[in-house]
């Protein structure tokens, strides 16, 4: 069957060599790798260690992952600037390298999944939209379950406030098409590739001043992720 792209395969064939999953992870593993996958290649010399990149080389998967899944969970409950409290899921899968960040709806804010993938790809689901841009250099995916175990419940801090939109930025690449194809969560909603344009506070108010007045006239879409973000992505 063909490799699925969100767990290890147990055994698999790229291109004329077989090769066989280790349960470990090694934090050393190249940027370039797809996921955090680690085989041995089936031949005398198979001590070595291999990960994988994209390329052209046919692959299969020829073997369930005797674990397909080691998933680490992190629920941090948190109370807005109005009270209301909510829960905040962090998962993070280490095979994979991906992470998961989920705020449900509170108060008058909606609700929103931030998915870390490999390859730098982001994908955001809200309002019924999957938004894909490139994951900051600041985040990294294995870091998010060591955020905020220290207390029962937290207040979001005002010094995390980043004002900015989200402009549409083009077409897909191959490698983030092919992410968001993997994902569930995308089925059915429309797709969109995204960047962020940090603006100060001032510029920001004016904007949207601007938009409650001439909604229909906008160029570009309003992000809620200067509320948000310091919630779900810091």
């Amino acid at each position: 069957m063909a490799s699925d792209p969100a767990e290890c395969c147990g055994k698999k064939t790229v291109g004329e060599h077989s090769y066989t999953w280790v349960n470990m992870t090694d934090s050393s593993i190249p940027e370039q790798c797809i996921n955090r996958c680690i085989y041995t290649r089936d031949d005398p010399a198979g001590s070595q260690l291999y990960c994988f990149k994209s390329g052209s080389l046919s692959v299969n998967c020829t073997q369930a992952p005797a674990i397909t899944e080691v998933l680490h969970r992190n629920n941090q409950t948190y109370e807005d600037e109005e009270g209301n409290v909510y829960v905040q899921e962090s998962t993070y899968n280490p095979n994979t390298n991906i992470a998961t960040i989920s705020v449900p709806s509170h108060g008058n804010r909606t609700g929103i999944q931030v998915n870390i993938l490999p390859n730098k790809i982001l994908v955001t689901i809200k309002d019924n939209l999957c938004l894909v841009s490139t994951t900051p250099d600041s985040v990294n995916p294995s870091d998010i379950m060591a955020r905020d175990k220290n207390s029962d419940k937290r207040q979001p801090q005002p010094e995390n406030v980043v004002y900015a939109f989200q402009e549409f930025d083009g077409d897909l690449s191959a490698a983030e098409k092919n992410a968001v194809d993997s994902m569930a969560e995308c089925k059915g909603m429309e797709i969109f590739k995204v960047t962020d344009v940090v603006v100060s506070e001032q510029e920001f108010n004016e904007f949207v001043n601007a938009a409650n007045s001439e909604l229909s006239q906008l160029p570009r879409q309003i992000s809620t992720c200067e509320v948000e973000e310091k919630c779900s992505t810091r």
